[in-house]
């Protein structure tokens, strides 16, 4: 994992979420144009109570210095952009609240009916709540971009559940 330390963890599973989130930024965080992946670790850690591990601190502190110490002008220069040119940001943003009802949904009906597979018929059922109104195949594909982007993986969850006896184990 990372060399972070939690300060005061809210809870495992939100911890080692963070953790996975950090780890999945790691090298990008050392390429020239990572300065956003800098700035997304800065953000994982101060959320989640996490010590700054060196390997965000160092890129941070340098590209802010390139600000500070009059090398370039703003701290998009120095972090770069996020959104590349073109970007139709209505639509990003539309996706980012489809990913969190969806995985909101999932985590609800899992919880509600602990025996429900995590498949076609349950992401069929996720894409009929209104405000989310998609087909099985593309709540799928928002599920998983989700659980890419670091959001807690739920059979995971359920699993975990399972073995500490808060759920029966044909559930």
């Amino acid at each position: 994992m990372t060399s972070c330390e939690a300060s005061a963890p809210a809870d495992a599973s939100a911890h080692q979420s963070a953790l996975a989130q950090l780890d999945a930024l790691r090298e990008t965080c050392g390429e020239k144009n990572g300065g956003w992946a800098v700035l997304q670790c800065v953000a994982i850690c101060a959320k989640n109570k996490l010590t700054l591990p060196v390997w965000v601190a160092n890129p941070f502190v340098n590209r802010l210095a390139l600000v500070t110490e009059a090398h370039v002008l703003s701290l998009e220069e120095a972090f770069g952009s996020f959104w590349p040119p073109g970007t139709r940001i209505d639509s990003v943003r539309r996706t980012k609240e489809r990913i969190r009802l969806i995985h909101a949904e999932v985590r609800r009906l899992v919880a509600a009916r602990p025996s429900v597979a995590i498949d076609f018929w349950l992401f069929e059922e996720v894409g009929k709540v209104q405000g989310i109104d998609l087909g099985a195949s593309r709540v799928s594909k928002l599920y998983y971009q989700g659980l890419d982007q670091g959001m807690p993986n739920v059979a995971k969850e359920r699993k975990a559940a399972r073995r500490a006896g808060n759920l029966p184990a044909c559930a």
